[in-house]
């Protein structure tokens, strides 16, 4: 038998090093896919982003105009629809989840509560007269617990909706509710890039760092209808634009030359996954990331101007069903960074997991199933909440402090 080539041996060589390439390009996208269905993970399986069915449909409905609770909002991304109504939902005419319209000022004798953040402070898949401000209003006949949660915001955004909405009720306690989660949405600016599949389509402004230690606003990229039937209408030449200052998206699915090669996309994410900056290390927010400080900074700033208006600002931790099993396992909180941080800064917070763990309301404690309280703990967290403000002064606080901005002349 003849000796084979150079030519013919470079080929066979060739060919195997490709076949091998192959296999391991192929078993590259096997662990993404893998990855992908671990909980949802925000993992590039493809080597661009696109939108999910369940994002396309959500999409096509808010088009066609079905929503009848949340509304499209330039500044905010979306906001409770004034008057809006779903079968468990009821807003009244100024936006707020509730069946009766406030006055602009507290009427005399009344201690006013405002209460802003996400889907736990809204009281999502329960009542209206089952959310925890709601119940906490009934508990005492001088309280007035106006509730401006939205569901899936950000700090950021109830940051902003305050500057915007809530300071002209003159609340003289301001809740600013935070859920583990909160701290992924503060570097997020369109929901997908952080939950691909999760049917939640809507656009968000975001808070960026500055050297100086301060923060700027990258709006809303999705301000109009318009904007979206654009990105629905050609989802490539949108998304870059939209991906811009998204955290998730220069992360994980900003295009390069080589995304085409799963091997890339996998290096991609464990980058992300395994950085020294990641937003949780071992269970608990990490203080070197961009998230973390976003967060805390925004927070800090969200307190510093309901203080300059007058009123008493504490920061409400609310716990998940990981964050409760967490606790339960003692296995640590993972918020725990960031208490420390405000609590250095003299901002007061209260931790609602420790109402869950005391004998008389651990047994009330009921996730739904979308991982919301239910109305029994809705119960608990409002009575948890009464007796913690009226241990620690607070409401009392409140009142001399709304007092004494009035008495000076301070504008509010």
């Amino acid at each position: 038998m003849a000796p084979r080539s150079p030519l013919r041996k470079a080929a066979a060589w060739a060919v195997l090093v490709l076949s091998a390439w192959a296999a391991v390009e192929a078993l590259c996208q096997a662990a993404l896919f893998a990855v992908a269905a671990l909980r949802g993970l925000p993992t590039p399986v493809s080597a661009r982003f696109r939108l999910e069915a369940p994002v396309r449909r959500q999409l096509e409905r808010m088009l066609d105009g079905e929503p009848l609770y949340y509304a499209l909002d330039a500044e905010l991304g979306w906001t409770v629809r004034p008057d809006g109504r779903l079968p468990l939902y009821r807003a009244n005419a100024q936006g707020l989840r509730a069946d009766r319209v406030y006055a602009e000022r507290p009427p005399p004798g009344t201690l006013r509560i405002a209460a802003f953040g996400d889907s736990f402070v809204h009281g999502s898949e329960v009542a209206n007269e089952d959310a925890w401000p709601a119940r906490l209003e009934r508990l005492r006949p001088d309280l007035e617990v106006l509730n401006f949660g939205v569901g899936g915001y950000g700090v950021d955004q109830a940051w902003l909706r305050w500057r915007r909405e809530g300071q002209r009720f003159e609340p003289q306690l301001v809740l600013i509710g935070f859920m583990t989660e909160d701290i992924h949405r503060s570097v997020n600016r369109f929901r997908p890039f952080l939950s691909p599949q999760q049917p939640e389509p809507r656009a968000k402004p975001r808070f960026v760092l500055r050297d100086a230690g301060g923060l700027a606003l990258l709006p809303n990229p999705l301000p109009t209808l318009d904007a979206y039937r654009a990105l629905v209408a050609d989802e490539a030449a949108v998304l870059p634009r939209v991906g811009r200052g998204d955290a998730f998206y220069q992360a994980l699915w900003r295009p390069t030359p080589l995304s085409i090669l799963p091997s890339l996309r996998l290096a991609r994410f464990a980058r992300f996954a395994l950085s020294p900056a990641r937003t949780i290390v071992d269970g608990r927010f990490n203080p070197r990331s961009e998230a973390f400080e976003v967060t805390a900074r925004v927070i800090e700033g969200f307190h510093a101007e309901v203080r300059a208006a007058g009123s008493l600002g504490v920061v409400l931790f609310l716990p998940t069903r990981e964050d409760f099993e967490r606790r339960r396992d003692r296995r640590g909180d993972a918020w725990a960074p960031l208490r420390e941080r405000l609590g250095r800064d003299g901002i007061e917070s209260l931790d609602v997991i420790d109402c869950f763990e005391r004998p008389r309301f651990l047994r009330a404690v009921v996730f739904m199933k979308g991982g919301h309280y239910g109305p029994a703990t809705n119960r608990v967290v409002a009575r948890c909440l009464l007796e913690a403000f009226e241990a620690r002064g607070w409401l009392a606080h409140a009142q001399r402090d709304r007092a004494d901005v009035g008495a000076s002349g301070i504008k509010r």
